[in-house]
């Protein structure tokens, strides 16, 4: 497959991609560039008129002539905050990039070659560049961040028991709360841990002992202190002793 040379693609002009089927049969799907952005230190990105979901990650994106201008997906951040968000426990595993639109990459940050050796997986996870999935959501029956405020000694409690993953470096905390699904009975650490957009770990509580008795409501709460945090997007995961249980996305802004 060529890439288009330079720049050449314009909003309105006509797009092709291929939509992955459950039988593993390939659909081609046309649209149309629908907007244009660049921003600050994600790099270009094509906006396009048609669905794929999360099956057509990585396909290629063609202009009229063939060419490759651009690589579909390659979501924004602001995009995990409503993605996660909106994410039922059942399926939080992965987001579903599906929707009446779509976003690619631009071909004017892909490389022109190819390295002479290719980066392993366990390459690519020693720089950071792979964060785990969440694999035991099973565990999770709830959980949401809201805005915190501390009381007494060790223990918090939500202000509001409303969901929320906007928060200014005013508010003094927030407050992960978690309900554990009781339906078996189980025994595990849970642990805390704050990431920043690019996957860098910012804090890390320690890990705690949780034990969940079955058909008893079981509830766990961190804080998060957000004072010190520079503004911008973040990364909470709940890890159980082998594998993140749940994720969430919010943003501080001042």
């Amino acid at each position: 497959m060529k890439l288009a040379e330079g720049k050449t693609w314009n909003v309105g002009d006509h797009c092709y991609w291929l939509n992955l089927k459950s039988d593993g049969s390939r659909i081609l799907s046309d649209g149309q560039i629908v907007g244009l952005k660049s921003p600050p230190s994600w790099g270009d990105r094509i906006d396009i008129s048609g669905v794929y979901d999360s099956a057509g990650l990585g396909g290629v994106l063609f202009n009229d002539q063939g060419e490759v201008i651009g690589v579909l997906g390659g979501a924004l951040p602001e995009s995990f905050l409503n993605g996660f968000a909106a994410q039922s426990q059942a399926d939080a595993s992965e987001i579903s990039f599906a929707s009446t639109g779509g976003i690619a990459i631009a071909a004017t940050l892909l490389p022109q070659s190819l390295p002479t050796t290719p980066a392993t997986p366990q390459v690519l996870w020693g720089k950071g560049l792979m964060m785990p999935q969440v694999t035991r959501s099973k565990y999770i029956l709830f959980g949401m961040l809201t805005q915190g405020e501390k009381i007494t000694g060790k223990k918090f409690l939500p202000k509001e028991r409303d969901l929320k993953v906007r928060f200014q470096r005013g508010d003094a905390s927030a407050n992960a709360l978690i309900h554990f699904a009781n339906s078996e009975t189980f025994k595990s650490t849970a642990v805390i841990k704050l990431y920043d957009v690019d996957n860098r770990l910012v804090a890390s509580g320690k890990p705690e002992k949780l034990n969940v008795n079955r058909g008893e409501l079981a509830e766990r709460m961190w804080q998060l202190p957000l004072s010190n945090l520079p503004v911008g997007i973040y990364r909470v995961d709940i890890e159980l002793a082998d594998g993140v249980a749940w994720r969430q996305y919010f943003q501080l802004t001042d």
